[in-house]
């Protein structure tokens, strides 16, 4: 298993360089779009976490296969 806390600390510091330089960009921005930004940030981060983290990583399409397959009749 790789080392957590580098890579996080790596990304942290990639994300914060990106605020920083594109700041004035994104102050003048809307308010959702700073939103949009600031989250799909966060969800960069959650998704670098979870594959990081787990040995299993399953894909987001394989997962919803899984669920409608309990739905289907045949």
């Amino acid at each position: 298993m790789t080392n957590l806390p580098l890579s996080l600390t790596i990304i942290l510091v990639i994300i914060a360089l990106i605020l920083w330089l594109d700041w004035k960009v994104l102050r003048t921005l809307p308010r959702s779009n700073r939103w949009i930004t600031c989250s799909l940030f966060v969800l960069s981060l959650g998704i670098l976490i979870y594959s990081i983290k787990f040995d299993k990583v399953i894909s987001p399409t394989a997962w919803i296969g899984q669920m409608i397959k309990l739905w289907m009749p045949f």
